[in-house]
C-alpha cells in the first residue's frame, strides 16, 4: 500500500508540472504590469527607434550569453549598469569593453566584481555607437 501512494504523489506531480507547463505556454499564467502582461523586454519598453532596436540585436548576440536582465549570471544583471560603480561615467563603459584586463585594475569596485565573476570579460571590438545602442535597449 505504501508503495501505491508513492506512484499515486508521482503521478500527481507530473500531471501538475504538465498542466502548469499548458498555462504558461498559453499565457494564462503571467507576470502583470499596469499596462498588461509582462513577456518581454520589448513589453516593459516600448520603444521602436532603429537604436533600440539595434541595441537589442547587439546584446543578444554580444552579452545575452553571460548576461541576463534582471538576474546575475555567469556575468552581473546589466539594468541600471550606467548608475553604479565606474560605468557612471560611459567612457569607462567604452574602455572596458575595448580591453577588460587592463581597465580598473586599482579599482575597488572592479576587484569586487572580478572575485564575484572571475571568468574573463571577453573584448568586443564595438564602436560607442554599439555600445550605446545596448545601453539604450538595457537601460
Amino acid at each position: 500500500m505504501p508503495d501505491q501512494r508513492k506512484y499515486i504523489i508521482w503521478a500527481f506531480l507530473i500531471i501538475a508540472v504538465v498542466f502548469v507547463g499548458i498555462y504558461f505556454s498559453m499565457g494564462f499564467i503571467s507576470t502583470k504590469s499596469s499596462s498588461g502582461y509582462i513577456m518581454n523586454m520589448d513589453d516593459i519598453n516600448p520603444d521602436t527607434s532603429k537604436n533600440y532596436k539595434d541595441g537589442k540585436i547587439l546584446f543578444q548576440n554580444k552579452c545575452a550569453a553571460c548576461h541576463i536582465l534582471h538576474k546575475d549570471a555567469t556575468g552581473p544583471d546589466l539594468i541600471r549598469v550606467t548608475q553604479r560603480g565606474p560605468w557612471v561615467n560611459r567612457t569607462n563603459i567604452y574602455d572596458f569593453l575595448k580591453n577588460p584586463m587592463k581597465f580598473g585594475l586599482a579599482d575597488k569596485y572592479m576587484q569586487e566584481l572580478r572575485k564575484k565573476y572571475p571568468i574573463v570579460h571577453q573584448a568586443f571590438l564595438m564602436d560607442d555607437k554599439e555600445v550605446d545602442a545596448i545601453l539604450r535597449y538595457i537601460e
